[in-house]
């Protein structure tokens, strides 16, 4: 018997060794990519977190040091039903919260019931200040009633020196 010469050829093995470590490399580098921006918007999500929190932290302390000599009011509104809601309330833990029903057809008393709300409130306030802070949801407001809201805000801060208020927008859901 005779010997025959064996030759093996590794070339087709090694194009499909060179593809797979090609796909792989590939898979690698889209991976860290994705790794890459969801490590960027983690940190940017933390930074937003840590802002809010000063923030959050600031407001506390500045209501801790005028808490005692001026009167804050907070307002805002919700939606309930597809009913709009104005709630105001005296202090830090809205106790006795005062609940107004909007409507594009009721702006007249919803401007009557917050200077009624606002002058009670001055009649027992011994000329401390008051501050307003009207946190609104653009989202859950009609126009009609935020211009409502905002002119009467304005025009009890002209009327009462000791009257000043602040408009906040919060971050609502489209």
């Amino acid at each position: 018997m005779k010997k025959r010469d064996i030759i093996l050829d590794f070339t087709s093995l090694l194009d499909v060794i060179m593809i797979l470590l090609f796909i792989v490399m590939s898979n690698t580098a889209v991976a860290s990519a994705n790794v890459s921006e969801e490590l960027t918007e983690a940190k940017r999500e933390i930074s937003e977190l840590e802002y809010k929190l000063q923030t959050q932290s600031a407001a506390e302390e500045s209501y801790a040091v005028y808490s005692s000599d001026a009167v804050i009011v907070t307002m805002y509104n919700t939606e309930k039903d597809g009913s709009h809601i104005l709630h105001m309330f005296k202090g830090e833990n809205g106790e006795d919260p005062v609940e107004i029903m909007l409507g594009e057809n009721s702006t007249g008393n919803t401007r009557t019931r917050i200077r009624t709300y606002i002058t009670d409130i001055l009649e027992t306030a011994e000329n401390s200040p008051v501050y307003i802070v009207f946190q609104y949801d653009k989202y859950t407001i009609y126009r009609s009633e935020f211009e409502a809201i905002g002119d009467e805000l304005r025009t009890l801060s002209r009327q009462y020196k000791e009257v000043f208020y602040k408009e906040v927008e919060t971050a609502g859901e489209e």
